[in-house]
């Protein structure tokens, strides 16, 4: 070994100790910066897991001792609803370039396609815009899927949790009933289990998402957290016959149809399934089965593999549009989109860059300066997306409009198509925000800055009135020939 390189750091399993058979160490309050950190993981999704390994990494670094165990009461490698996670299951070439600085590669095994194209639909016609030249954008299951495809395959946040675990954290299955913190304590945090199980820790990460119960026990330890506000979304899974194959099995789709109550609607191909999302408020079973009759969604939905598709399972997650009030204090941290996420966009990403900070900060100021961690962890996670998503709800709040004006929305898709022999600094620009509000590869201020463009706005107005014209001349020539045959 090198002079210089650091010895490695021992992570001390269990990570987590049982009170009842005492396994917890008993030192004194004052003895705990001589032990490894005992960190509880509450939640074992992304969030979870890019935690639990961002920390044993940057404990290595530092040569800081910290024991880390996941609870996770869902099975990722096992397959149906259960052990699934909502979510649309985009990998997008950020994340994948802020994975690959962490030494995280998605193998094949967990791909379920390699997308070229996205396609944008609405009541004013349809633009294609292929994934640019060196960018990757794959589609993957959260769960491990509703049926067996392909042997070997496994979900993404099984592919996570095993990176964590050989990073040196643990996983107990395992549904948490109960939470407390007590500072100044040589057991500073106990939980325990659905099965009577008790844990103690000195640091407690809420990893738990929107979608869980846990949230009102952490707004039940009266720390001044509270679960995010929320929009509802509505998924299904459809199952086809064939793989989807060509064009249509390597190309996401995103509908603006101004249906009442879905502010769009995403399909995302999976070999031989279709991930359907639908965004908006109060969805029920009603929206998804009016959006797959559209007349612009069901002969899609057929094309894309030749014949229809069963509806496998659905869901009815909730999405973040906001953050949870305080999100740090002595002994515990939030992370994830139950603390704060980018709106409507990379919640995983979002998730990677909360742990990844929440990581930091914990090794280098420790579990019990509540103000430090406060200062060094909840306010920079907000700013990080504060204003960002409240330019994110103006862009969308525009987007509904825009797409509702059948005028307006045919004449933004000729500029992005190249119609009427459109080219250069229009065409460049507006394609570029479409590519970006759907994959969300750049902020949202930066997305905005670039909608200010006057030059872009002049010739959206331009075109937009010559599609009014052509609308006002046809609607002409119709009256006239209903009069001729009445």
């Amino acid at each position: 070994m090198s002079s210089r390189q650091k010895p490695p750091v021992i992570h001390n399993r269990p990570a987590v100790g049982r009170a009842e058979t005492g396994g917890s160490v008993s030192a004194s309050y004052s003895d705990m910066a001589s032990r490894p950190i005992r960190v509880a993981v509450v939640g074992g999704g992304p969030a979870g897991t890019f935690f639990a390994y961002c920390l044993c990494q940057e404990a290595s670094r530092r040569g800081r001792a910290v024991s880390v165990t996941v609870f996770e009461p869902k099975a990722f490698e096992r397959r149906g609803a259960y052990h699934c996670n909502y979510c649309q299951g985009v990998i997008s070439d950020g994340l994948l370039a802020e994975m690959k600085k962490l030494g995280l590669w998605i193998p094949d095994k967990v791909i379920r396609t390699k997308i070229k194209s996205y396609s944008l639909v609405t009541l004013g016609g349809e633009v294609s815009l292929p994934v640019p030249e060196g960018q990757h954008i794959f589609t993957v299951f959260r769960g491990h899927g509703p049926v067996d495809e392909s042997a070997g395959a496994i979900s993404f946040d099984q592919f996570l949790l095993d990176k964590a675990v050989q990073s040196g954290a643990r996983k107990v299955n395992a549904y948490i009933e109960a939470i407390r913190i007590k500072p100044g304590t040589a057991d500073p945090v106990t939980i325990t289990s659905r099965d009577g199980a008790t844990f103690s820790a000195d640091m407690i990460v809420g990893a738990f998402g929107v979608n869980s119960n846990l949230g009102v026990q952490f707004e039940e330890l009266g720390n001044g957290y509270s679960r995010p506000p929320t929009d509802s979304a509505l998924q299904a899974e459809l199952r086809y016959e064939n793989a989807m194959e060509g064009e249509s099995g390597q190309q996401i789709r995103i509908f603006a149809l101004g249906l009442p109550g879905v502010r769009f609607a995403v399909i995302t191909p999976k070999r031989k399934h279709a991930t359907v999302s639908l965004i908006g408020e109060r969805l029920d079973s009603m929206h998804l089965e009016q959006f797959l009759s559209h007349q612009l969604v069901a002969g899609r939905v057929r094309a894309m593999a030749g014949g229809e598709g069963k509806m496998r399972c659905q869901c009815a997650p909730l999405m973040p549009v906001g953050d949870g009030g305080e999100l740090a204090g002595k002994h515990w941290f939030v992370i994830g989109d139950a603390a704060v996420s980018r709106y409507y966009k990379n919640g995983i990403e979002s998730a990677l860059r909360s742990a990844e900070l929440a990581a930091r900060v914990l090794v280098e100021h420790g579990p019990e300066c509540g103000e430090k961690l406060e200062r060094h962890y909840s306010r920079r996670v907000k700013k990080m997306f504060g204003l960002d998503n409240r330019l994110g709800q103006l862009l969308f709040a525009l987007h509904d409009r825009f797409y509702r004006l059948h005028t307006v929305a045919s004449g933004c898709l000729a500029i992005a198509r190249g119609d009427y022999g459109i080219t250069g600094h229009s065409r460049r620009k507006l394609r570029w925000i479409m590519w970006n509000m759907f994959t969300g590869d750049a902020s949202y201020s930066k997305i905005f800055l670039n909608c200010l463009d006057p030059v872009l706005w002049f010739k959206i107005v331009v075109v937009s009135l010559r599609f009014r014209r052509l609308g006002n001349k046809a609607e002409e020539v119709e009256n006239e020939r209903q009069e001729q045959q009445g």
